[in-house]
């Protein structure tokens, strides 16, 4: 996709870097969960949706949904946060997450 303006997206917003968060299903059973670390030039730059859909591509996702991202972009496996959440207070304050749990 390229015409983001049903989106109403801040201009620039889609082609200038930042984390992301997005979750994709392949053909098969599996379902990716996707951070993009950004704003640390040591570390990741971030993506524009260009760069987000050609990694999906990638990962041979049919769907894909770009999720809230920026400074709210964190993961959190087992407890342990495992990316590097862009702002300097460390991961912000969010009102939703994504949470999945093992089946017994």
């Amino acid at each position: 996709m390229t015409d983001w303006s049903t989106e109403q997206l801040r201009a620039g917003f889609d082609t200038e870097r930042h984390p992301r968060t997005m979750i994709g299903t392949t053909r098969g059973p599996a379902i990716w969960l996707v951070t993009v670390d950004g704003r640390n030039p040591s570390l990741s730059l971030g993506m524009t949706f260009a760069e987000l859909t050609n990694l999906a591509q990638k990962l041979n996702l049919v769907h894909a949904l770009n999720l809230d991202g920026g400074g709210s972009t964190t993961m959190v496996v087992k407890g342990k946060i495992v990316n590097h959440p862009s702002d300097a207070a460390g991961p912000r304050k969010v009102s939703d997450a994504l949470i999945v749990v093992g089946r017994e």
